[in-house]
């Protein structure tokens, strides 16, 4: 099982915009002499206020994916990929950070959140999602966009079709007639079969720096390869027994063997045996689980393994708190924040907060924890289950949370967009930031690690700059727009250094 996708997520934010409507008329095309988005108030639109009438036929490049199809402007281009829920199109400019784009996509626990500073209906600018079959206009700083949310093939999974661009730029009615063309096909989107169990790469992680990051793989026999991103090989490591499970923290590997011996090193660093550790129940966010279920982590940067002492981890260092039945943490953990897996329940500490339980996570058998986006998840049997990360206010008040549920890339293979120089964002993932974006896409995900991903055959791609090379010498690949940056290494397993 591969919970590599727990490792990081990202958080953004942005200015407020001006507050702008949205005309029900864009929807049928009806009227077009009233801009949709020139007076205050923008909201959100039910299904039910709306007549269902057919799609317009339009002149132009269809894009066609998650059994859904809209028509394009004919100058615009589209991204060649072959992953039958992603479709991909946008009009070249000049200024690519700004260009118009359309997407259509299969998210299996739909958008997630507004980021702050897009404008939607004032009560739910802060936290405002789509679900079932919804649409939003909506404005984010400079750009102006259109977001349409159509149910799924599982009951939390969500058909995302979304048009962006520039609020300053004339192609607004071409986004129009793409949503006033939109149809349905049959059959609908479906996620794709399961993985098989003997998976090439069964785990996958990265240590710091972001952009020029090690990484480190465990393959299905125990292997384990580490080397830089940014090559072109990844390395055996010698000397270790066969592993059961892998972390990267820092510059720092670990594995923990099927005796529940822990190894680690630093690079150009021979592996050591950490024999005072004892038997490990885990291996978790940089920190160890002892047998009994206590977890502890280094105290101090060490430059050699030799060096590395543990002291036990408990939140706010208030002795009251001390952990116990720990199954798994949230990475980046520490005495000042951070989220545990107990057997039975998931509880979090901040000193904004203190100790407490997170409501909707209380699964007896998880055996892992993973934050997404804004989401708090834990893993049992073959599927996630996941609930915002409450806020102070929502604890206090005991608001019962909505959940979704979710199987992951390690059980069927994720699609993963391009975002920005060393990013993925995954479709077992919500949407980072509606605004976002993509600058291509890669298939059969079974393991991700921003800037790293593992496909189904084996295939080991990491995001990030070629050495020694200028950014205007870099190349980019066949899966990327036209254009744009984003370079994607493909990295060997090899057997020796």
């Amino acid at each position: 099982m591969v919970y590599a996708q727990r490792r990081r997520a990202l958080t953004f934010a942005a200015p407020l915009s001006f507050a702008l409507p949205l005309a029900l008329c864009t929807l049928t095309g009806a009227c077009k002499a009233k801009d949709p988005l020139d007076a205050s108030g923008a909201r959100k639109v039910d299904p039910e206020e709306l007549p269902r009438p057919e799609p317009i036929a339009v002149d132009g490049n269809q894009l066609r994916a998650a059994g859904v199809e809209i028509t394009v402007p004919s100058d615009w281009q589209r991204l060649d990929e072959d992953e039958p829920n992603f479709a991909f199109a946008y009009r070249p400019s000049e200024h690519p950070a700004f260009m118009p784009i359309c997407a259509i996509e299969l998210r299996r626990q739909g958008t997630g959140p507004m980021p702050k500073g897009v404008v939607a209906a004032p009560n739910q600018a802060d936290a405002f999602e789509l679900a079932g079959d919804e649409q939003l206009d909506y404005t984010h700083g400079t750009l102006r966009g259109r977001v349409r949310t159509i149910a799924g093939p599982t009951p939390d999974a969500r058909v995302v079709v979304h048009c962006r661009m520039p609020r300053s730029a004339d192609q607004w009615k071409g986004i129009e007639d793409a949503f006033a063309s939109l149809r349905l096909l049959d059959p609908p989107a479906a996620l794709p079969e399961k993985n098989p169990a003997e998976l090439e790469i069964a785990e996958l992680c990265t240590g710091a720096p972001a952009r020029r990051s090690m990484v480190c793989a465990r393959t299905k026999t125990g292997a384990v390869h580490c080397g830089a991103s940014t090559s072109t090989t990844l390395p055996r490591v010698p000397g270790l027994p066969p592993a059961v499970e892998l972390e990267c923290a820092g510059m720092r590997s670990c594995i923990r063997d099927g005796e529940g011996e822990a190894w680690c090193w630093l690079p150009g660093q021979d592996p050591v045996e950490l024999t005072a550790l004892g038997h490990l129940r885990a291996l978790a966010g940089g920190c160890v689980i002892d047998s009994a279920g206590a977890p502890s982590c280094p105290s101090a940067p060490a430059r050699t393994i030799d060096a590395l002492e543990f002291t036990p981890l408990i939140p706010l260092g208030d002795p009251s708190h001390a952990l116990r039945e720990v199954v798994d943490l949230l990475p980046d953990s520490d005495t000042e924040q951070g989220c545990a897996l107990h057997q039975g329940k998931v509880s979090c500490w901040s000193r904004a907060t203190g100790l407490r339980e997170v409501e909707g996570l209380a699964i007896e058998d998880a055996d892992a924890i993973a934050e997404w986006t804004n989401r708090l998840c834990v893993h049992a049997g073959s599927q996630w289950t996941c609930v915002a990360k409450p806020t102070k206010a929502e604890t206090e008040a005991e608001t019962k949370p909505e959940t979704w549920t979710v199987e992951g890339c390690e059980q069927r293979a994720c699609g993963c967009s391009l975002i920005g120089a060393a990013q993925f964002n995954c479709e077992h993932e919500p949407i980072q930031r509606i605004d976002t974006r993509p600058l291509g896409r890669i298939h059969d995900v079974v393991a991700i690690d921003s800037p790293c991903a593992a496909q189904l055959d084996g295939t080991l791609l990491c995001r990030g700059p070629a050495e020694g090379s200028a950014p205007a010498e870099q190349s980019t690949d066949d899966q990327l727009a036209h254009g744009l940056p984003g370079l994607v290494h493909r990295l060997e397993l090899v057997e020796t250094r």
